[in-house]
């Protein structure tokens, strides 16, 4: 049996690989192409492209990369056509995937996507391609299953992969050992896991630990970096900012689970990441900032409150968000100051943190969503022998 993957980052990584591993315990007999990373490539899937040469955000960029990712897709097309993968899964990364889908369905080859583009936060009218493209769509939360069903779609719920990662997760007793030190309140600070975040959401975090270790002299910070190249870039924003070289503040890479166990409150950019953040209760300040042009078409292409997965889990701004071309280091100094000056504040957060993850915490979506490839791979052959 043959399935193509196409995840075009490090989250869609992650869960390519936990998908691979639970196709794998259903049928040992399985190969694996596609588009991926590292992590996919240690399960044993046959890369096309790493997703570190997909990386891309923002429309220049895109025009930029468009003959590589037009060669990419060309490549993926003469693939499918020869070795006929019996399913197409995509995985988030919504402007290369639908590239793809489009390839694998004038094939005739089934298509799902799983971790499925956030459309009814930011593009309702995407919803035709997706009825068009895409044979069945695995869900990541009831509300969005819903949505699609109401719009015609063929929807499941599996759950989000993500709490399977959360659910199996260790600490590194080293890494832990290396955030001892310092005594007072340590802040995490998460700038995102693409150079282009950095570069939008660094400085604004960077000048906010500044004006925060002004006010609160036990405070210090622990970045959580993705990749070497991601701490070199923090740094080099922090020295820009004529940050004192004795000012407390670490550049960690690969220590993100470690950093939010032992953290008092964060600073993040929006992300998946979130769900991490709500798992350990961690309270969180949620930011993102990007050009004017794409803030702004953002807001008027935007249908739901708010931009964080907890948000709108909740229902409400559990954590609080700030999303603005705008610098936003006053508004994220004042909200945090509001933190380090109320305690009992604070706890009383974590307390209604802890009860939203119990009530949304559901794992097992890898097995669920290995259940529908297998079980739309044995419909289709059903179809074609009928």
């Amino acid at each position: 049996m043959r399935v193509f993957i196409s995840a075009g980052e490090p989250s869609g990584d992650l869960h390519g690989a936990n998908l691979i591993k639970a196709l794998r315990q259903k049928n040992q007999n399985l190969e694996i192409i596609g588009f991926g990373g590292t992590k996919m490539q240690e399960e044993g899937a046959s890369l096309l492209a790493h997703c570190d040469q997909l990386e891309v955000m923002g429309f220049n960029q895109v025009l930029l990369r468009l003959p590589q990712f037009i060669r990419w897709v060309g490549q993926a097309a003469r693939m499918m056509r020869l070795s006929r993968p019996h399913a197409v899964v995509l995985i988030d990364f919504p402007g290369f995937n639908w590239w793809i889908a489009q390839k694998a369905k004038d094939l005739g080859i089934p298509v799902m996507f799983f971790v499925p583009p956030q459309i009814w936060a930011w593009a309702g009218w995407r919803i035709n391609k997706m009825r068009r493209l895409v044979d069945r769509v695995l869900c990541n939360f009831p509300f969005e299953e819903k949505w699609y069903q109401e719009r015609g779609v063929d929807a499941r719920l599996v759950g989000h992969p993500y709490f399977d990662e959360l659910n199996k997760r260790s600490l590194s007793p080293q890494k832990l050992e290396l955030l001892q030190g310092h005594g007072g309140r340590k802040i995490a600070i998460l700038p995102g896991s693409r150079r282009q975040e950095l570069q939008s959401n660094g400085s604004t975090l960077l000048a906010t630990a500044r004006n925060l270790r002004a006010k609160y002299p036990d405070v210090h910070f622990e970045v959580a970096c993705l990749r070497p190249a991601h701490a070199q870039t923090m740094s080099e924003l922090g020295r820009a900012l004529q940050l004192p070289h004795d000012f407390p503040i670490q550049y960690r890479v690969d220590c993100t689970p470690e950093i939010i166990s032992k953290a008092w409150a964060c600073m993040s950019v929006s992300g998946s990441v979130s769900l991490e953040l709500l798992h350990q209760a961690l309270p969180s300040q949620i930011v993102y900032q990007s050009s004017a042009h794409l803030i702004k078409l953002a807001r008027i292409m935007m249908n739901c409150k708010y931009i964080s997965l907890p948000n709108l889990l909740a229902e409400e701004e559990v954590f609080p968000e700030s999303f603005d071309y705008l610098d936003l280091t006053q508004t994220l100094t004042n909200r945090m100051s509001g933190w380090l000056d109320s305690p009992d504040q604070l706890e009383g957060l974590r307390n209604r943190l802890k009860s939203l993850w119990s009530t949304v915490f559901h794992p097992g979506a890898c097995d669920r969503a290995a259940d529908e490839v297998l079980q739309m791979i044995n419909q289709k052959q059903v179809q074609r022998a009928g």
